[in-house]
C-alpha cells in the first residue's frame, strides 16, 4: 500500500511538470520560429540590398558600357549557370554561405540603351551584372533583433507560468493540501467531533468539504446515540459525566417489554 501511495503524484508536481512542458514547447517554437524568421529577413533585405546596389553600379558603368563589352569576357561568363538564367531575364538571388551572398542582376535594354545598341530592342538583355555581397552586419543587426525577440518570449513566457503557477497554487493546491492536513488530524487524533474547516473561494472544495463533514455528523450520531431510540447511549454519558457537564439522566424500566415484542413482534416494540 505504501509503495504505492509513493508511486502516485501531487497536484503541485503534476501542474509545475505540465507548466515546464508548455514552457519548452513556447521555447521550441520560438527559437524555430526565430531562425526562420532571421534566415527570410536576411535573404529579403540582401535581395533588396543588393538589386539597389547593383542598379547603382549600373549607373555608374552606364558611360563604359557605351563602349561596348570584350566578346571573350561575355562568352567565359556565359558559362556560369546562374549567368545564363540571368540572360533569360531572370533575377538570381543566391545564398552562398552565412557571410556572402551572390545577386545576378539582368540589364534589360531601355528607351535610351537603343543609341549604343542599335541591333537590341527595348526589353532585350543585353547584360548580367553580378555582385558579391557581405551579410555579416546586416546578419549581426539582425541576430542582435532575433536574441533580443527570444529574451522577450523567454521571460515574457516565464512570467506568465509563474503567475499560472501561483494562481493555480492558491486556489488549488493549496485548498486540497489543507484539507488533507485537517482530515489527517482528525484521525490522528481519532476524535469525530472535529470538523474540516477550510477557507476557500473554489465550490468543489467547498463541497468536498460538506460531504466529509456531514459524513462525521453521521458517524458522530451513531457513535453517541441508542440506533433504537435515536437518544445520547452509555458512551455519551460517561463523556458527560468525565467532562463535568450539567446533565440530567432519566432511567426508563418497561415491564414485560419482551411479552409486547413476542404478542405484536419486534417492529411494533421497537416502535
Amino acid at each position: 500500500m505504501k509503495e504505492s501511495m509513493n508511486q502516485k503524484t501531487t497536484y503541485k508536481k503534476l501542474i509545475l511538470k505540465s507548466i515546464i512542458i508548455t514552457l519548452l514547447i513556447t521555447l521550441a517554437i520560438a527559437f524555430i520560429y526565430a531562425h526562420v524568421m532571421k534566415k527570410e529577413a536576411i535573404e529579403t533585405l540582401t535581395k533588396v540590398d543588393a538589386k539597389k546596389t547593383t542598379q547603382l553600379v549600373f549607373e555608374t558603368l552606364y558611360s563604359a558600357m557605351s563602349k561596348g563589352w570584350d566578346k571573350q569576357d561575355l562568352e567565359a561568363r556565359t558559362k556560369n549557370p546562374f549567368i545564363g538564367r540571368a540572360l533569360h531575364n531572370e533575377e538570381i538571388f543566391n545564398l552562398i554561405d552565412e557571410s556572402t551572398i551572390e545577386y545576378f542582376y539582368p540589364v534589360v535594354a531601355k528607351q535610351e540603351c537603343m543609341q549604343c545598341h542599335t541591333t537590341a530592342q527595348v526589353g532585350n538583355v543585353l547584360g548580367v551584372i553580378e555582385i558579391s555581397y557581405p551579410i555579416v552586419d546586416l546578419k549581426v543587426s539582425l541576430s542582435s533583433l532575433i536574441n533580443f525577440f527570444v529574451v522577450f518570449v523567454i521571460a515574457f513566457s516565464g512570467i506568465v507560468f509563474i503567475a499560472l503557477f501561483i494562481k493555480l497554487y492558491k486556489h488549488l493546491v493549496k485548498p486540497i493540501k489543507n484539507f488533507v492536513q485537517n482530515v489527517n488530524q482528525i484521525s490522528n487524533n481519532k476524535d469525530i467531533t472535529q470538523r474540516v474547516n477550510v477557507e476557500n473561494e473554489i465550490h468543489e472544495i467547498h463541497s468536498m468539504q460538506e460531504v466529509f463533514n456531514n459524513m462525521l455528523d453521521s458517524l458522530e450520531f451513531q457513535f453517541y446515540n441508542d440506533e433504537l431510540t435515536g437518544l445520547p447511549n452509555r458512551k455519551r454519558l460517561l463523556e458527560t459525566i468525565n467532562d463535568k457537564s450539567n446533565a440530567i439522566l432519566m432511567i426508563l424500566n418497561i415491564d414485560k417489554f419482551q411479552e409486547i415484542n413476542d404478542l405484536y413482534g419486534e417492529s411494533i416494540g421497537d416502535e
